[in-house]
């Protein structure tokens, strides 16, 4: 990442577990030391709060960053050590965003 840039904001959508939430309902962020996903519209639902939680990967959570194919934009399977986090978890963003996503965390 440039080091003028502090962080990348996408939509995109994410797999986790059992649960798909399609483009453009997720919110994507990569910073440079992390990613945070947010669900945004699940706020709104009190019900939908607790399944669709905010998601924070920070480097050293995760394994590796390897990209996957996807319906809809780029996907990047994120392999983590986070024991409460779905096991699976693909992203599929903008091509900016997942680029950015496995430069900045895959393992060399």
């Amino acid at each position: 990442m440039n080091a003028e840039i502090k962080s990348i904001n996408g939509r995109g959508g994410i797999f986790f577990g059992y649960f798909h939430i399609t483009w453009p309902f997720a919110q994507i962020t990569v910073h440079p030391d992390r990613i945070t996903i947010d669900v945004p519209f699940a706020k709104a639902f009190s019900g939908l709060a607790g399944v669709f939680p905010h998601y924070e990967f920070e480097r050293d959570g995760i394994v590796s960053a390897c990209r996957v194919s996807a319906m809809f934009g780029y996907g990047i399977q994120i392999e983590h050590t986070y024991p409460d986090y779905p096991k699976r978890f693909v992203i599929s963003a903008s091509k900016t965003v997942a680029e950015e996503i496995q430069r900045l965390f895959q393992k060399t």
